[in-house]
């Protein structure tokens, strides 16, 4: 999903012609799947259904935040060998973090240690609205790899290299790694 709209881009760079309006959309696209990548999540707001997750400790980390709902969270009960569903007065959501935090220690006793993912979840998780600083990095490196596919690099000799390669993340601009790095998943 575009991380931000082709009217946002325009709006902010005052821009109001038309031409060009396709290459940007695509390019609005590729940068918008790149971010995603780079930071190891999805951005916007999602369902996600029956998502198995390890438990470290008494903390499962979900692959999405911030959390808007949890609308089940179950554990898989090594004795009866059947998944129980969790009261959620048992268990503490760290909405911005992606935390679920199991309280009750008689559950925590239950999960299976063989088991590699115990738990299960099914939440809503996800920015309904992406962040400010999100999207003005997103405009940035819109801008950043449009001028530069626009701009040819010349080698030594003054001939034309390809500029298309490095739309992969590992030539991004210091100050857009900065803003990336405070919304990435931890390696």
């Amino acid at each position: 999903m575009a991380l931000v709209t082709l009217e946002e881009y325009k709006e902010y760079y005052k821009i109001s012609s038309a031409e060009g309006d396709d290459r940007l959309s695509s390019m609005i696209d590729l940068v918008s799947e790149l971010v995603e990548v780079y930071l190891s999540r999805n951005i916007a707001s999602e369902v996600y259904s029956d998502v198995y997750l390890e438990l470290l400790g008494s903390s499962v980390y979900t692959p999405n935040f911030p959390i808007e709902s949890i609308s089940l969270l179950e554990y898989f009960d090594k004795s009866t060998e059947t998944w129980v569903a969790i009261d959620s007065a048992n268990y503490f959501v760290e909405e911005d973090n992606g935390i679920i935090e199991i309280l009750d220690s008689s559950i925590l006793s239950l999960i299976s240690g063989k088991r590699r993912k115990p738990v299960r979840v099914s939440m809503t998780a996800g920015y309904s609205i992406v962040p400010s600083d999100l999207k003005l990095a997103v405009f940035d490196l819109i801008t950043y790899y449009n001028k530069r596919q626009q701009t040819p690099v010349r080698n030594m000799s003054g001939q034309g290299v390809d500029t298309t390669a490095g739309l992969n993340g590992s030539e991004m601009p210091a100050h857009i790694k900065r803003v990336l790095s405070l919304h990435r998943l931890p390696a």
